[in-house]
């Protein structure tokens, strides 16, 4: 479908359904139906009669968790329901030249539980990259034993290269040293007293990492070299976080071994991000301070594509193209984000982004839908990526009767070989030939990613499930309202 088309189609929905307890009735009702092919419980028989199979009449009481006052039976929080919340404060810089990563954060973790704390832990899923980490060591090859030269090389650097997070200092607000023990991917902080419930404790961290070459070690982080020399980064649990401790099973601490999902506290975040002076950001939250970082023509531009018909460049190829001459930059420049009440956070820097964004109204305000990528993206992402972010926008809003709360939703090509999501931002791959040409499936794959990674902002990142240890809920409820939402694009 062509832009002019979408752009009507975004505006042209009549059909309307029941929100999401349609989609509820619909799972609980498959659940249902399964049920005789699930439960394992058999019905007594002779020696000489055919077992019937599971009991047809077994209530579904037994498959699920008994209500208590924390969880309701209805699955509504129920009065002695807590939620623990961290808010976060950190400045980080970004070393272009080394693929480096350098910061420290302020953390205030609040203790809503009835429990008595005496030591907090943190995720360090950089480790990923130590070559002694279980991501590593426990990979395994192919059974046919069929070798590439660059899946050797791949092996090789992995057990070369060591872009484990080094912890600099863990100290207490007032600058005493913490004890701290490091297991892995997971960081122990012992708090000098018990943290009573109601209570708060803030903690200062400072740290640094080797930032991964994508193409070497794959991931949902990491740097992408481009033929010229240039780069693309996009940065996820980049700074150590806070796990999630649960009134279902306390401190979750399953490892990262790559390729799994999270388990994160809301909270605000406050950050710092010092880069160099050609790149643009973009990021998780609200930019506080664009008169700093953004020329008056991008501000102007920003502000025109608010009620624009369609995508507006705020930067175009011949800006971005005059960027790229240069692979480096002496000069540093500090953008500043502030995002409430989300449970991670997430950027993507580069000199050579084009970057588009069109304002969709929700309700009584305007949301920035916005792609970032190279020209290496061209013609496809800018065609279709900004498009796509609004068409899914208006679906999922809709389906779920959840209104999209935040101020933007952003688009970012790099770095991960598929797609995922962060709130508000999202890394995804789909690209042209290096030609410019593409193929019908090429386009359908690239809008139906940026669809689904766009719709994770409403599971995991608003409704907050516990995607490492029930994965279906997320993966498999966002799956049914991406295909809705394919649909919608296009009955083909």
């Amino acid at each position: 479908m062509r832009p002019t088309t979408m752009t009507a189609s975004l505006n042209r929905h009549s059909e309307r359904c029941d929100g999401f307890k349609r989609v509820l009735l619909a799972i609980v009702l498959s659940t249902l139906f399964l049920l005789p092919t699930i439960v394992s419980a058999e019905a007594p028989a002779n020696s000489l009669a055919v077992p019937i199979g599971p009991d047809p009449f077994l209530q579904i009481d037994n498959l699920l968790p008994t209500p208590n006052e924390s969880r309701l039976a209805s699955g509504a929080p129920g009065p002695e329901y807590w939620q623990q919340r961290v808010n976060y404060d950190i400045e980080a810089t970004l070393d272009e030249d080394r693929k480096m990563i350098r910061g420290r954060e302020r953390i205030q973790y609040e203790n809503h539980s009835p429990h008595r704390l005496s030591y907090l832990w943190l995720q360090l899923d950089a480790n990923q990259f130590s070559p002694h980490s279980d991501a590593v060591l426990s990979r395994t090859w192919k059974e046919n034993g069929d070798v590439k030269i660059e899946e050797l090389q791949r092996l090789i650097a992995a057990r070369q290269f060591d872009g484990s997070m080094q912890i600099l200092g863990v100290k207490d607000s007032v600058g005493n040293d913490l004890h701290h023990a490091a297991s892995k991917g997971l960081l122990r902080v012992d708090l000098p007293t018990p943290l009573l419930p109601g209570e708060t404790f803030t903690f200062d961290l400072r740290w640094e990492f080797l930032i991964n070459n994508s193409k070497l070690f794959s991931g949902r982080t990491g740097y992408e070299p481009l033929d010229d020399g240039n780069a693309i980064f996009a940065l996820a649990h980049w700074y150590p976080r806070l796990c999630a401790y649960t009134d279902y099973g306390g401190w979750r601490l399953k490892g990262f071994l790559g390729m799994g999902e999270f388990t994160l506290e809301f909270g605000d975040f406050n950050v710092t991000l010092n880069v160099p002076a050609d790149h643009f950001v973009a990021a998780t939250g609200s930019l506080l301070n664009p008169a700093d970082v953004l020329s008056p023509v991008m501000q102007a531009r920003l502000e025109e594509s608010a009620a624009a018909a369609g995508p507006v460049f705020i930067v175009n190829r011949e800006e971005a193209d005059a960027k790229r001459k240069a692979t480096s930059s002496p000069d540093l420049k500090t953008w500043k984000f502030n995002a409430k009440n989300v449970r991670d956070f997430a950027f993507a820097s580069s000199r050579t982004f084009l970057v588009d964004a069109w304002g969709r109204k929700q309700g009584d305000k305007t949301v920035r839908c916005m792609s970032l990528y190279p020209r290496e993206g061209m013609p496809l992402w800018d065609r279709f990526g900004t498009h796509a972010l609004a068409h899914t926008l208006e679906v999922y809003s809709e389906m779920t009767g959840i209104p999209y709360p935040w101020p933007h939703v952003t688009a970012v090509m790099g770095v991960v070989w598929s797609g995922m999501e962060y709130p508000m931002i999202s890394f995804n791959n789909p690209r042209p030939e290096k030609d410019g040409t593409y193929s019908e499936s090429t386009k359908r794959q690239m809008i139906g990613t940026l669809i689904h990674e766009t719709g994770h902002n409403w599971f995991p990142m608003i409704v907050n499930n516990d995607e490492r240890h029930w994965m279906w809920l997320d993966e498999g409820i966002n799956t049914f309202l991406h295909r809705i939402a394919e649909q919608r694009w296009s009955h083909n």
